[in-house]
């Protein structure tokens, strides 16, 4: 660990977009396993700040017990004391948008502006179990925009690496709606089925499927990129579907899927365990009025929602310094 007096840097505020998730493109393919892609947001977000305390030990202020354990055990564990962090934002455990990856990504870069650790934040967040399977979280947080990740070379313990790293259009627009009351599968669940990794049927129209949506993308192809991200998905969808009892997670997840494509989305899936449910939109007023039939339909068949607006963020995250 590095010695905070040398610098003058006492305070440093992360905030940092969410992701979705956008599925696999392999599985148990020789001599990979996995493969997977996903964009940053930049709604919905959360707001992390650490200051230097001296004398204080560890204070956490968050909005939920899981983030506060979680953080103090990457203090605690890196033997960090004398700091102070609170989150705020969006927190919400377990919908599919990553959370705790994004809590320990932005707590980790804000050590490292502290002067406080010496070890890369990708290196050191593998340590904490960030990117095991898919490393969609920890690469989105670094570059921001889309992100794909190599998969595992089977003959090795190392996660996935960066595949490669675009940036996506501005005028595309993500819907993400999230149904309220409804939880993805925790990481002690999903530990058992990840690791029971085998082939999917159709491996060679996942590739097709990857090439197609990953050119499409500095093409500036909407279309291509939708339809092509739809049809991986169904099929992420049912790769997994006799652990979550069909391709999405949940018949609220379902419904509102039909609802997002319905209501004229394209490139509609669910992100990772779901519940969170996205679909992409090609304009600003074209995505706010989908986000507003969302809603209407939502409630009409009686699911609550909640639903926003996003980009496909550019950064990962922004960080302010403060002396």
């Amino acid at each position: 660990m590095r010695d905070s007096s040398a610098g003058n840097i006492r305070e440093v505020v992360v905030t940092a977009g969410y992701r979705v998730h956008l599925g696999f493109y392999r599985f148990y393919d020789p001599p990979y396993i996995y493969g997977s892609l996903g964009v940053s947001l930049s709604n919905p977000r959360l707001t992390l700040r650490v200051s230097v305390k001296e004398g204080s030990g560890i204070q956490v202020t968050t909005p939920t017990e899981e983030s506060r354990d979680l953080i103090r055990h990457i203090l605690t564990s890196l033997d960090i004391n004398d700091i102070s962090v609170t989150l705020n934002g969006y927190v919400e455990h377990h919908v599919g948008l990553g959370s705790k990856t994004r809590i320990t990504m932005s707590l980790l870069r804000a050590l490292d502006a502290l002067n406080l650790i010496n070890v890369p934040i990708d290196v050191l967040a593998r340590r904490f179990g960030v990117g095991s399977v898919s490393a969609v979280g920890m690469y989105s947080f670094i570059k921001g925009g889309f992100v794909a990740d190599t998969g595992k070379l089977i003959v090795r313990e190392e996660g996935p690496n960066l595949l490669l790293s675009l940036k996506v259009p501005e005028e595309w627009h993500v819907v993400l709606c999230i149904p309220q009351d409804k939880r993805g599968l925790s990481e002690k669940e999903e530990e058992p089925i990840l690791r029971e990794v085998r082939p999917h049927p159709k491996q060679d129209a996942l590739y097709t499927l990857f090439t197609r949506l990953v050119t499409a993308i500095p093409l500036r192809d909407y279309y291509t990129f939708a339809r092509a991200l739809t049809k991986l998905q169904v099929l992420t969808g049912e790769y997994f579907s006799k652990h979550q009892g069909g391709i999405f997670c949940c018949s609220e997840s379902q419904e509102i899927a039909k609802i997002l494509e319905k209501s004229g989305a394209l490139g509609v899936g669910q992100s990772s365990w779901g519940p969170a449910v996205y679909g992409f939109v090609d304009g600003a007023a074209k995505a706010k009025h989908i986000a507003s039939e969302v809603i209407k339909l939502s409630r009409e068949v009686g699911i609550g929602a909640n639903v926003m607006l996003s980009n496909v963020s550019a950064y990962g995250y922004q960080i302010v310094v403060r002396t």
